[in-house]
């Protein structure tokens, strides 16, 4: 009944403390083998997508307001940032 191991996919908000939330945490998935790193910016109102590519993160994009696309969930689905 429990689960092992890093998720496949991570969102993570941005806060206040950004280079916690894009540094540091984005170290810690990368070492743990989250294959895709989502970065949504409520200030920018922008989103990040970042593929895990032979243990580093490539970004694969940076996407208009709203708009969340996973390959690897086979899955788009827009947003409201409000």
């Amino acid at each position: 009944g429990k689960i092992y191991g890093a998720p496949d996919v991570v969102v993570e908000v941005l806060s206040t403390d950004r280079k916690r939330d894009t540094k540091m945490k984005a170290d810690v998935y990368m070492k743990a083998g989250v294959k895709e790193y989502f970065i949504v910016d409520p200030e920018n109102c922008e989103t990040t997508c970042l593929t895990l590519v032979d243990g580093i993160y490539q970004p694969t994009y940076r996407d208009q307001p709203g708009t969340f696309r996973s390959a690897l969930l086979n899955l788009e689905f827009m947003f409201d940032y409000e």
